[in-house]
């Protein structure tokens, strides 16, 4: 199935007629309003992580919880197909969760019989990259698991977000992002994840915190960094969720100056409405408590408890480009698209396009752009990464 991003309209809003302020004046607009309707799609851009038991290989899981970003090709190589990643928190990786399951769709033998299913794609928690002394998150590049599309009768699917849907430094600044910006985000729910594929459970909430305009916090990896907080529960099993926030015309109170105002929006105000990846879920402030009761005798009063509270760590999305401009993921780009050119994908130079004459005498490319990049994971390794 062919690589597909999130947009604003995958929310499913309900939509009304509303006086909005234009560069005009006021005028009547069909704005989305409440809460969204998640379509599908949104589902999809989720995968779950697994485990293998190292005395009996058996593969266990779920575990946790990762998220599917691209990131496009370089400009003079358009269109190419963008390069694909998994990425999640890094502590879930060095728990041992490092084999992705992905939706799929199985079809029978039956003609136009299918169903949801899902394929495995064994990875070893050494070849996920992470910086050493940096955020709470670990990446892969799937490009090629992407490009082997159909296998053994099933179809994967493959939804992401582009790396321009990220919540960047710049895009905070530009959109006015405050505190109480709604979000929510998806993940694994360990007392219902699918059996035969991952169904995710969406939670909601709101940004208490701005990681620009924050103190550092620890993050689940144990390494105290600049975060953003999220006013919404969790439990296990959301560590590497991917962490969305939205807009909509009528959750923007700053253009109310009285209580009289019938105006649900600025019109003229850049990305009045937008939906972008936050970032990657990394744990929850812990809540200590005193037990006062308790029916239980493995509890008495006077107890000290740590309780998870509702508030959520968020590691920002702008970490995860950081990550993907490492050396070992930049060379791995480079390769493959010197590999594409070579072999006739459209270049773009001086608004010509241009293609080289494909090697077609060689059936075996695709063998030799993998030993290669086997090589590299085995050889390439940058001080700032493991």
């Amino acid at each position: 199935m062919p690589y597909q991003s999130i947009r604003f309209g995958d929310l499913g809003f309900k939509h009304k007629f509303a006086i909005c302020e234009t560069a005009f004046g006021p005028s009547v607009r069909w704005v989305p309003f409440g809460m969204p309707q998640l379509s599908p799609n949104i589902d999809q851009v989720v995968f779950y992580l697994f485990g293998k038991n190292p005395k009996t290989g058996k593969i266990q899981g779920p575990k946790g919880t990762g998220v599917f970003v691209s990131r496009p090709a370089s400009a003079d190589l358009q269109p190419f197909s963008p390069h694909i990643y998994a990425v999640t928190a890094r502590h879930v990786v060095e728990s041992g969760a490092s084999i992705i399951r992905i939706n799929a769709i199985n079809y029978d033998p039956t003609p136009g019989t299918r169903h949801l299913t899902h394929r495995l794609i064994e990875y070893e928690p050494h070849e996920w990259q992470f910086i050493n002394d940096g955020d709470d998150i670990a990446a892969i590049d799937i490009t090629e698991e992407y490009h082997r599309g159909i296998i053994d009768n099933k179809e994967d699917i493959f939804h992401g977000v582009n790396e321009s849907d990220f919540v960047t430094r710049e895009f905070i600044g530009e959109a006015l992002v405050r505190i109480g910006e709604d979000a929510f985000m998806l993940g694994l729910f360990t007392g219902n994840p699918g059996k035969n594929a991952n169904h995710p459970a969406a939670r909601f909430g709101n940004i208490s915190q701005l990681a620009p305009y924050a103190d550092i916090v620890k993050q689940g990896h144990g390494i105290s960094r600049p975060s953003h907080v999220f006013d919404m529960h969790s439990r296990p099993g959301y560590s590497g969720s991917p962490v969305f926030a939205y807009r909509t015309p009528n959750t923007d109170l700053s253009h109310f100056t009285d209580g009289r105002s019938a105006r649900v929006a600025d019109t003229r105000r850049p990305h009045g409405t937008f939906l972008r990846l936050l970032g990657i879920h990394s744990g929850q402030f812990i809540e200590r408590m005193r037990a006062e009761k308790a029916e239980a005798d493995a509890i008495v009063s006077g107890d000290k408890l740590a309780v998870q509270s509702s508030m959520t760590i968020v590691s920002p999305a702008w970490n995860i480009s950081t990550l993907l401009d490492i050396p070992y993921f930049r060379e791995i780009r480079e390769m493959r698209e010197k590999k594409a050119k070579k072999d006739g994908a459209p270049t773009v130079q001086a608004e010509v396009v241009q293609a080289d004459t494909a090697d077609d005498a060689n059936p075996q490319h695709r063998e030799d752009f993998t030993r290669l990049l086997n090589a590299a994971v085995k050889s390439r390794k940058t001080d700032d990464q493991t």
